[in-house]
């Protein structure tokens, strides 16, 4: 994608209102930008969400509640500082939460860590969306890259160090929403999962 372009998934009740979470994908990162951009998450920055911001210090990973934040960024524990990373080169990103614990994975490594209870996050009435950063006043869609394979599960797989997948992510039981991306450019893109 473009800076520019984005992609919106219509929120469901399969990608909305969870306790235990999984979000992954690939990324390539191509263009830098000024501030914080969305890679993927729900639209809106608060209330019941979830989501990874680019930022020019480093990945953004978060989730929350009306009253909890686990996560980096500007209401997170750690404000202004991310996870580093670099550009040009594809990384496999994961975001999980156990009920108690929120992690975030880069290329199999965790990252990051935080304890609490966040309960209910993901809104019926926002969108998940690609490279698309809203607040109250406008909009945005600064970054410029590639991403893949973006699976989103409602368990924590992954609650240590894991080898990433190598191939195309299968649906299963614990599969939500899964999208391959293979449709070619400019085409709308379909859910591989069983929730279409």
């Amino acid at each position: 994608f473009s800076q520019g372009q984005y992609v919106r998934i219509p929120m469901s009740p399969s990608l909305s209102n969870f306790t235990d979470y999984t979000m992954e994908f690939w990324y390539y990162e191509t263009g830098g930008h000024g501030s914080d951009e969305m890679i993927v998450g729900t639209e809106f920055f608060s209330g019941n969400r979830y989501g990874i911001y680019s930022f020019v210090d480093g990945y953004w990973p978060y989730i929350r509640d009306n009253s909890t934040f686990l996560g980096l960024g500007y209401n997170g524990s750690n404000p202004n500082a991310g996870i580093s990373y670099n550009m040009n080169e594809w990384n496999h990103i994961a975001i999980t939460y156990d009920g108690s614990t929120f992690r975030f994975f880069v290329n199999g490594q965790l990252s990051y860590s935080e304890s609490g209870t966040v309960s209910g996050f993901g809104p019926l009435t926002e969108d998940l969306v690609i490279n698309r950063h809203t607040w109250n006043s406008g909009s945005s869609s600064r970054l410029a890259g590639q991403l893949d394979e973006l699976r989103i599960s409602d368990i924590a797989r992954y609650t240590s160090d894991f080898s990433p997948p190598q191939y195309e992510f299968q649906s299963d039981s614990n599969t939500k929403g899964l999208w391959h991306f293979n449709e070619g450019s400019g085409a709308a893109i379909f859910d591989a999962s069983p929730f279409g």
